[in-house]
Formats: C-alpha cells, structure tokens, sequence
C-alpha cells in the first residue's frame, strides 16, 4: 500500500505546467545532488518477450521516474511523469514508516509547487510537521495490517 499524492503548480488548477522537461529534472537535481529524475532502460526485446502483457505495456511507457530510497530510515518515495516537453504533475507513491513531508517540502517550497492527495484532492500543508492525510494512512495500515505500513 502507499500514500498517494501529486505535485502540481497550482491546487486550483488555473496553471497547469510545473515546467519544462529540463526545468523540472532540474529541480530534482536541485533538491539533492543524488536525486535524479530519467527516462528508465527499456528492457532488452528477450526480456520484453517473455513478460506478462501489463508489465511489458509498463516497461515501454514513456515515463521519467525518480526514487528517493533512504533505507536507513524507512523513506521510500517514487516520483512519475509523462516524458514530455512540459510536465504538468509528478505522481508520487509514498512508502515506509516516516513522515514523507520534510523530503516533499524541500523538493516543492523552492520550486513553488504543491501535493495534493490523490484520494481526495486536498492540499497537503508542506510547512506543517505532518500531514494529516500520511498520518490517517499510517493509522489505516496500523488498523488493516496490525502494524505500521512499512513495505
């Protein structure tokens, strides 16, 4: 399971483009030096031909992608775009155990972005400690799960 959320240039919808392609692989840049927005490999045609349909559609799609993967602290965050002039939103699927906000608000507060969640709509406050939206998913994995959301 994860906690869903979008980057978006204005919650309201009146400016759709967060920027250009270059624009916004420079943002991430930015944010931290490791952090890289790319166009993944596509796997080699053996390899294509041998998976199951919905993964083969997956692998040829044209996305960028980025993963913020800290381990040590249980932060497992996955961006996605449409490779395309300019992006629009980045989707963001958001696992682990540790309040997501801190690593969301230093890619977004500098480029003024928001996050909306993808569940409802709403605008996730990023100069809050938390956001109430990742604290009601945790306490819905703790509910379903028995425990924290974790992987």
């Amino acid at each position: 399971m994860s906690w869903d959320v979008s980057i978006v240039k204005d919650p309201r919808r009146e400016h759709f483009v967060l920027g250009t392609r270059e624009e916004v692989i420079s943002a991430f840049a930015n944010c931290t030096p490791s952090f890289e927005l790319f166009k993944p490999e596509i796997p080699p045609p053996e390899v294509l031909a041998i998976m199951p349909e919905i993964l083969r559609q997956s692998a040829l799609r044209a996305d960028l992608e980025a993963i913020y993967d800290d381990e040590e602290n249980d932060d497992y965050l996955h961006f996605t775009c449409a490779d395309e002039p300019l992006i629009r939103f980045v989707n963001v699927e958001v696992r682990g155990d540790n309040n997501p906000l801190p690593i969301l608000a230093a890619l977004c507060l500098p480029n003024g972005w928001s996050v909306v969640e993808a569940c409802n709509g709403l605008v996730v406050d990023l100069t809050a400690p938390t956001a109430e939206g990742w604290e009601k998913f945790q306490r819905l994995c703790e509910e379903a799960f028995g425990e924290d959301e974790g992987d």
